[in-house]
């Protein structure tokens, strides 16, 4: 079974600092090797549920030790199309398969220009939000291409098998943002092929969701891979067709996301007491002081 030191993780891409960087890969390393390579053998535990435990130990550990509202991929042939913040967007590969993604989001998103969010879905076409996570080289991010059906039969049987389905939230209210929100995925997965790169795909949805909807998306595309998103995230749909599944949500971050240590707030309140009592004590004395006659002053006057 090894250590978590035999792990094998590699940065592909990253603008996160260099001593915060190392850090996030050497907890990255131990959480994945204590969630999943130590449970490779326990037959209760599937490696879904370990992959979803790994993600969700990686965002605590990100949040706790640099500031809340992390966010977390974890998964195979995943394609994203997030927003990121200067300095916080790392992109892993764990044992030669597995991609991990972590980020925090902006505080605003600026739009070129009303229709700069129409941008095409051809990869050559620069896009115009240059500060998206985005990847679309190596095999990571690639999901398998299929040519066209001729047969009718087996475009019968596509048809049946990418049946739109709404997987979270169990409960819509009509007219809501979420309403709106499944409308555009519903329309967009509809008129575009599955068989796409699914890099292209996540992309297509981000442009459409913006421009009808206004910033800041993040949308995750694939089969197989697990989000663990800001807990104050806005609009969160997980839905699928066929086997991809896509989730899209709203979020923005007006700061970076620094933590107040409590604990630490409430252990210094009785010194923070007595510094102003005796600074409260001090000053009352100076002010009586001075406001004490001289010797003789009545005399005199």
């Amino acid at each position: 079974m090894g250590s978590a030191a035999d792990v094998r993780v590699i940065c592909r891409r990253s603008d996160i600092p260099p001593k915060k960087r190392r850090a996030t890969q050497e907890a990255l390393r131990l959480l994945y090797y204590q969630n999943v390579k130590k449970r490779e053998g326990d037959k209760k535990r599937t490696r879904s549920t370990c992959l979803a435990e790994f993600a969700q130990s990686l965002k605590e550990s990100l949040d706790s030790s640099f500031g809340f509202h992390w966010h977390v991929i974890v998964g195979n042939q995943v394609g994203f199309a997030c927003k990121k913040r200067d300095k916080t967007m790392g992109m892993w590969n764990v044992e030669d398969s597995l991609t991990v993604v972590v980020w925090q989001s902006p505080g605003i998103e600026v739009l070129e220009s009303p229709h700069s969010s129409e941008a095409t879905a051809d990869p050559s076409t620069p896009d115009a939000d240059s500060g998206s996570v985005r990847e679309s080289d190596g095999e990571g991010n690639k999901a398998t291409v299929q040519g066209p059906c001729a047969d009718a039969n087996k475009e019968q049987s596509k048809s049946s098998s990418t049946k739109f389905r709404i997987l979270q939230p169990s409960t819509i209210e009509d007219g809501s943002t979420v309403d709106q929100t499944i409308a555009v995925l519903k329309e967009e997965l509809l008129k575009s092929p599955l068989e796409d790169d699914v890099q292209i795909l996540a992309q297509t949805l981000r442009t459409a969701l913006t421009a009808k909807m206004g910033p800041i998306w993040h949308v995750i595309v694939g089969e197989d891979f697990v989000v663990e998103a800001a807990s104050n995230r806005r609009s969160f749909v997980l839905v699928a067709m066929g086997k991809m599944r896509v989730v899209c949500f709203q979020h923005e971050q007006k700061t970076g996301g620094s933590t107040v240590d409590w604990d630490r707030v409430f252990r210094s309140l009785p010194y923070l007491a007595l510094a102003l009592f005796c600074a409260a004590y001090m000053a009352l004395q100076y002010l009586c002081g001075d406001s004490t006659p001289p010797t003789g002053a009545w005399l005199a006057w």
